[in-house]
């Protein structure tokens, strides 16, 4: 997987449809994935935390 630009992104998409538009294949699929602009995940609490300690079992 490559990171594109939005021009590049776009003339690869064409290309992609034209494709299949003539191949015998007429499917195409695309996922699109939610970003919110970050890149670290969230610092959990320390409530969370201490409930998954108290979630084992000590059976």
């Amino acid at each position: 997987m490559t990171l594109l630009d939005n021009d590049h992104f776009l003339v690869e998409l064409a290309k992609l449809f034209q494709k299949c538009r003539t191949s015998t294949q007429h499917t195409i699929t695309i996922t699109l994935k939610h970003y919110d602009g970050r890149t670290k995940p969230y610092p959990r609490n320390e409530a969370q935390q201490s409930l998954k300690g108290e979630d084992l079992c000590s059976c």
